[in-house]
């Protein structure tokens, strides 16, 4: 599959434009972690993931998760190695197959199953598409991460997914159309304390994702400020 052009977006807020691919196997660069899945299907996710509960495969060029709709199935894996206190996570969610319980999440400050920042975009209606966003402390845990903890969305089944940390607060953005510009963007406050630093990708019932990136504290890295949260990448041709 060919690479992303990663362009930042937010007019007078881009600080810089880069240009880089996403490889097939995962890899970092300067601290940024990116993984296309472009490779042959396999049960193993690769050395730069770590499976925490239960379990991820590579299929048709993209990450899914473990059938079923049990607790069993709420799988996590975060990328090996990665730390930021303050990073972005993006990742695309595809919605395939027939309608169901089903959720893609994206994980950030990561300490333990737990412990981390987990926001989740579900079908909650079983009807096959997205609509609704669930921020949680924990793997898909019932703890709310913060008190207004549920966020109903437009409904949509593919889009371009991130959250962006900045020491209490967080931004979950939405690009449904894949133009580098978000059209739903939910900001929550109040995050607590005593977590960790990584990141990683979470799923349910054979969720499927594409195109992961992360990117340590972007103020640090003088790419994007809390003010510019855009999306880097673009859709690849599929």
């Amino acid at each position: 599959m060919e690479g992303y052009k990663r362009g930042v977006w937010a007019g007078a807020r881009v600080a810089a434009t880069c240009l880089g691919v996403f490889l097939a196997g995962g890899a970092a660069f300067g601290g940024i972690m990116t993984d296309s899945f472009d490779r042959p299907d396999s049960s193993y996710m690769g050395p730069d993931w770590t499976e925490q509960f239960s379990n991820f495969r590579i299929e048709g060029s993209q990450a899914r998760t473990e059938p079923g709709d049990t607790d069993l199935s709420a799988a996590l894996m975060t990328v090996t190695g990665f730390e930021a206190a303050d990073p972005i996570v993006q990742v695309t969610a595809r919605y395939g197959g027939s309608a169901r319980p089903m959720y893609v999440a994206l994980v950030s400050r990561y300490l333990d199953d737990d412990n981390c920042i987990f926001v989740k975009i579900q079908d909650n209606n079983v009807d096959g598409l997205y609509d609704v966003a669930m921020f949680y402390r924990g793997n898909n845990s019932l703890s709310g991460l913060v008190p207004a903890w549920w966020e109903y969305l437009t409904p949509f089944t593919e889009a371009r997914i991130e959250i962006a940390v900045s020491g209490d607060t967080l931004v979950l953005s939405i690009d449904r159309n894949f133009d580098g510009t978000p059209e739903t963007v939910v900001t929550r406050t109040g995050l607590p304390t005593g977590l960790g630093l990584g990141v990683g990708l979470g799923g349910y019932n054979d969720a499927s994702m594409d195109d992961f990136f992360a990117l340590p504290e972007p103020a640090t890295l003088g790419l994007l400020a809390l003010g510019g949260l855009g999306f880097l990448l673009r859709r690849r041709p599929r």
